[in-house]
């Protein structure tokens, strides 16, 4: 550790979310993330890698010699025996190598050695003591970053909206919360959570076309117009 010391604006810290349905990435003050990708990814068992050329490229694996995963725009092709897996469940990160992957991907796309930046990675408010330790261990053992910050997403969410005080609603994937933030903390007994989610809203539009025999037609499937 160099036993610098980082504040104010201009940090170059790198920022990452990875939620159910997306992952995003960026440097700290831009607008928008650089980088944001699909959550769900190809796995294929390591021996079904090993006997196969792969196309993802060396910067982009995980530590292993040979990735099982396919993320991002490696996972737009199809390969024989591959299952499809996502790294995030409603906030809990349940699959830690798939999460490391979607990490070393990300760094990738950003062309950032992670040694030399910051990391800020935003986390459920709900998360356990053991997944914010396992995280802060993954950072600094494996990425040997030079300073990391967990913070929490509605208490991010509100700062971003130059808010130190708010109530924070947010519908993922997976699962809906909604988070008072008090001079830029999450009040713990006050979240309330609920399965109503967006995955649960496609469900009742898609039976609802079901059920006026409408067919909806995917854009690559269209020759012409």
């Amino acid at each position: 550790m160099s036993g610098a010391i980082y504040g104010g604006e201009e940090t170059g810290a790198v920022v990452f979310e990875v939620g159910a349905y997306e992952t995003k990435a960026g440097i700290a003050g831009e607008d928008l993330p650089s980088c944001m990708f699909s959550s769900s990814s190809g796995y294929l068992p390591a021996a079904a890698v090993d006997g196969m050329d792969t196309d993802v490229a060396d910067d982009a694996k995980p530590t292993k010699k040979r990735s099982p995963y396919y993320i991002g725009h490696q996972n737009n092709v199809y390969r024989e025996d591959m299952t499809i897996k996502c790294p995030v469940e409603d906030g809990v990160i349940v699959d830690w190598d798939l999460y490391e992957a979607h990490l070393h991907y990300a760094m990738s796309e950003l062309s950032c050695n992670p040694e030399e930046h910051p990391i800020l990675v935003g986390d459920e408010a709900w998360s356990s003591r053991e997944q914010r330790e396992k995280l802060t261990e993954i950072m600094f053992e494996t990425y040997k970053t030079p300073a990391y910050f967990l913070g929490k997403k509605p208490v991010l969410s509100a700062f971003a909206n130059g808010k130190s005080n708010a109530l924070v609603f947010d519908m993922g994937l997976s699962g809906g919360s909604v988070v008072p933030v008090y001079e830029g903390y999450a009040i713990q007994k006050a979240i309330t959570r609920t399965n109503l989610s967006a995955s649960l809203l496609l469900n009742v539009y898609q039976s609802y076309l079901e059920s006026q025999n409408i067919t909806v037609v995917p854009k690559f499937m269209i020759s012409k117009r």
